[in-house]
Order: structure tokens, then sequence, then C-alpha cells
């Protein structure tokens, strides 16, 4: 892999494109995926607790040497991986990107009943659009929150050389990828 390495983190705030990117990623270079949000969650929207969480990540990091993982919790997992990985990808969109593929994501979820993740989770629509518990709500909450926390982790000397890749549209990852497919090709 000329560009990037094969110990990669994609991070950005929900409804950036994570995971699409990871899986695509994990594709072209046959790296483990990993989907944080696959080892948080229980069945009827549980969450793991924090040792729980990290002895998964854990688990699943080891199972390849060659990874790419998706997904932010900051607190718990991501210091863990950060230190393992050699790639950090950060999708750094607009709020109104974000928000329109969210929204996007949550109908075509929800209209088809697809079932999220190991633990067969649903869309709840009333919840993710009428309650404190809003999916739209944290993005709104934790896009200026999350900016400031990923601009530092690209300042921060404890990742210096880590290959760094800061992807601030749809169109500039396409071309991005594009780019990364034909050098691969």
């Amino acid at each position: 892999m000329n560009m990037i390495g094969q110990r990669i983190v994609i991070i950005g705030i929900s409804g950036s494109g994570k995971t699409t990117l990871a899986q695509q990623l994990a594709q072209l270079y046959d790296l483990h995926h990993i989907e944080l949000d696959n080892l948080f969650w229980k069945p009827n929207w549980e969450m793991s607790d924090s040792e729980e969480f990290l002895a998964s990540v854990k688990r699943e990091l080891a199972k390849s040497d060659s990874w790419v993982v998706d997904g932010n919790y900051t607190r718990v997992g991501a210091p863990y991986i950060w230190k393992h990985a050699d790639t950090l990808i950060w999708l750094d969109y607009p709020l109104r990107v974000n928000l329109w593929r969210l929204w996007k994501r949550s109908w075509r979820r929800f209209l088809r009943r697809e079932k999220l993740w190991d633990a067969g989770n649903t869309e709840n629509l009333w919840k993710h659009f009428f309650t404190r518990d809003s999916l739209f709500w944290y993005a709104i909450k934790s896009h200026p929150i999350k900016r400031k926390q990923y601009m530092q982790v690209w300042q921060s000397h404890d990742y210096a050389t880590h290959n760094k890749f800061h992807l601030q549209s749809p169109t500039e990852t396409n071309h991005w990828l594009e780019i990364l497919k034909h050098e691969n090709g």
C-alpha cells in the first residue's frame, strides 16, 4: 500500500460515511473490517460497559495484523486503537452534509427494517427524531466538540508518525478513493 498503511482508523461524526469508506478500503486492500458500533451495541440498544467494549476491541484487533476500524468512541477504545494504527482518516464534512446523510440512512434503514449489527437492532424513528436521545441532536451537539478533539489528535506528537488524511467533502473522499484504486490497480 503506497498511500496508506495496513492498520487504519476512520473517524468522523455520525453520518459522515465512516462505515462505507471502511468497507471500501477493506475490500480494496483485503483488510479485516471492524465496525465499533457492532462491538458497542447489544440487543434492544443496550450499551456495552467500558470494560466489555475494550475487551471486544482487543479481541477484534488481535484477529489480524491488517485492519480498518470505523467509529469514534473517543473515551473508550479509541486511544487503544489509535496507538496501534498507522493511518488515521478524518471525514471532516460540514454538518449539513452529515445531517443529510444521516437523514437518508435512517429512513432507508427504517423502511427496509434493516437489522443493525450482530445485535439485530432496528431504527426507531420516534427515538431518532423526537427525543433527547435523537441521533440528529447528538450529531449537532457533538460536531464542534469532535472537530476540536480530532484537531488535537492531528496536532498531537503521539500520532506524528501516523499517515493522516483529513478529507473535507464527499467529493474529496471519492477522488482520493479513486486514486487509491488506480494505484492498487
